[in-house]
């Protein structure tokens, strides 16, 4: 919880710490958004804003309320992090998914990939096999956002304020061998939308966990 006072942390009451702001000794700041409120009393709470719901605004919280002459700039901070899966490596601090192996709606033969990030997503053009598909996807997770972009043309970055709303909805139809399939539809800000057929049930999880991370109350299924 991020407060008029300050702020506080735990999975319960029993176990919960708290910083107010009048007890902030020093203030970590990354260029990355991080920051660690250091109490009085040695007290730290890491605040990293990809891991809340809605959490692109707490940086600009914490600093509006730390007195400058608190802060330490940090530098640029470390911008990728080992995978609690050992086998994938280092990942992004941004990426939360990959959804590759999808289809634009009515263009069955158009294979693409969605990468999830907490800043919005990227669309990515092209059919990935063998070891393509296992470079595209170490890619998809560790690249910077000029290089996923310059790999094709076609390729698209969505800013997460230009989204208005992502649906995710089963079709009522069964176009290939009675496969049922499921729309995700990207509304944007100005009108236009991407609609977007997934294929497996893999990629119907992934989105309903990680959307919600992104958007919160303007994912709907």
């Amino acid at each position: 919880m991020v407060g008029a006072d300050g702020v506080s942390w735990g999975p319960d009451d029993e176990h919960r710490i708290t910083v107010r702001w009048d007890d902030v000794e020093a203030c970590l700041t990354l260029d990355n958004g991080i920051r660690c409120i250091i109490g009085t009393a040695g007290t730290m709470i890491w605040l990293t804003p990809w891991n809340w719901r809605g959490g692109e605004d707490l940086t600009r919280r914490v600093d509006a309320a730390v007195d400058p002459l608190r802060r330490i700039h940090g530098g640029e901070g470390e911008t990728t992090v080992p995978h609690p899966n050992s086998d994938v490596g280092r990942v992004d601090v941004h990426w939360l998914a990959t959804i590759a192996g999808a289809q634009w709606k009515g263009r069955r033969r158009d294979h693409l990939s969605l990468v999830v990030d907490t800043d919005g997503v990227f669309v990515l053009h092209g059919a990935h096999a063998g070891a393509h598909k296992q470079r595209h996807l170490e890619d998809a997770r560790s690249a910077d956002q000029h290089t996923l972009l310059v790999s094709d043309p076609r390729n698209l970055w969505i800013p997460q304020s230009q989204i208005a709303e992502v649906e995710l909805r089963r079709q009522p139809w069964t176009p290939w061998g009675g496969l049922r399939m499921w729309a995700l539809t990207i509304w944007l800000v100005d009108g236009p939308r991407h609609s977007i057929v997934l294929t497996s049930t893999d990629q119907v999880q992934v989105a309903r966990t990680q959307f919600p991370r992104l958007l919160g109350a303007r994912f709907r299924e």
